[in-house]
């Protein structure tokens, strides 16, 4: 959707410029007789009323949709804001059904004025042109279809015990304890005295307390995809790491060198110095020893053993 928005987004913004560089190429005397055509028929397609409105009405929705992806793809989305930024958005384009956006509004005015940014505009074929309302309403049946199942809404109320912009204002002693025994069956996690302490300093620290067992459980439920943008990330990371030049890595360390670059920290917080020592304790050479077997051979001897 990002990147059907920025195809459409770069038309909308140029729109008069690009106009006159169709118009332009249209009287140019080196084009040939089919090209001349081409360039016209691109000129008049933005001198039709239809096509604005059909263009305004897809960059409304489409910078809408590009939003909602970008923010779904987030490493930190967790499964119960994903599903309220996916219902919000329903209901925007259940409001959009009657008003439209503000680039169909731009559109609308064009037409009745009959130019648009210098351009005059000329009736286009009625049947070419989008209904709004269907279209929305296209828009809003696709993305419920998105929403989670009945069968699954009921997980999501069970992490919004654990999410404190998600309390009610007041919440009793007791509240959201048995919700987490519930959690804690469905990810192995077993429900003790010291998780329930610290789900309870949890509570009365606003969230802003996690002991190491809380910290544990609400690790294992960010666990839970939302998107399949992480595994995107992965393949994009893998064909960065495996390269032509590098493609005699085995899988066990490209694995490990995928997941210290996803999951590892900033390159700037690492200490090599600690590593190098560790490696030179266990009785291992560095680059520059000279009390290796081969570099005490003269060099033709090394020299005649590899011809060897």
């Amino acid at each position: 959707m990002a990147s059907s928005f920025r195809a459409v987004k770069a038309v909308w913004i140029p729109y008069s410029a690009l106009h006159k560089h169709f118009t332009k190429m249209a009287g140019d005397t080196s084009c040939s007789s089919a090209e001349k055509a081409q360039w016209s028929g691109l000129a008049k397609k933005f001198e039709s009323s239809v096509f604005l409105q059909n263009l305004a009405l897809m960059f409304d929705a489409l910078q809408e949709l590009a939003d909602l992806c970008l923010s779904i793809q987030q490493s930190t989305i967790s499964l119960p804001k994903a599903h309220r930024l996916i219902c919000s958005q329903i209901e925007v384009f259940r409001g959009r059904k009657e008003r439209g956006g503000d680039c169909y509004e731009t559109a609308m005015e064009a037409v009745h004025g009959n130019c648009f940014r210098g351009i005059q505009l000329t009736a286009g074929k009625a049947t070419d042109l989008l209904n709004p309302a269907q279209f929305y309403q296209a828009l809003v049946d696709a993305l419920t279809t998105r929403l989670l199942s009945e069968g699954d809404k009921p997980l999501c109320d069970l992490i919004n015990v654990v999410l404190p912009n998600q309390w009610p204002d007041a919440i009793g002693p007791e509240y959201g304890e048995n919700e987490l025994k519930t959690l804690g069956h469905k990810f192995g996690i077993e429900y003790t005295a010291k998780l329930k302490n610290d789900y309870r300093d949890f509570k009365d620290s606003k969230g802003s307390v996690i002991g190491q067992n809380l910290n544990h459980f609400l690790n294992a439920v960010e666990t839970l995809p939302v998107s399949t943008a992480e595994c995107e990330r992965g393949f994009s990371r893998m064909n960065i790491i495996c390269t032509p030049l590098r493609s005699s890595l085995s899988v066990k360390h490209i694995a490990s060198l995928m997941f210290l670059s996803l999951v590892g920290p900033p390159v700037h917080l690492f200490k090599p110095i600690l590593f190098a020592k560790s490696w030179l304790a266990l009785g291992r050479r560095d680059a520059t020893s000279l009390n290796c077997a081969s570099s005490m051979l003269p060099h033709t001897s090394v020299v005649s053993s590899h011809s060897i």
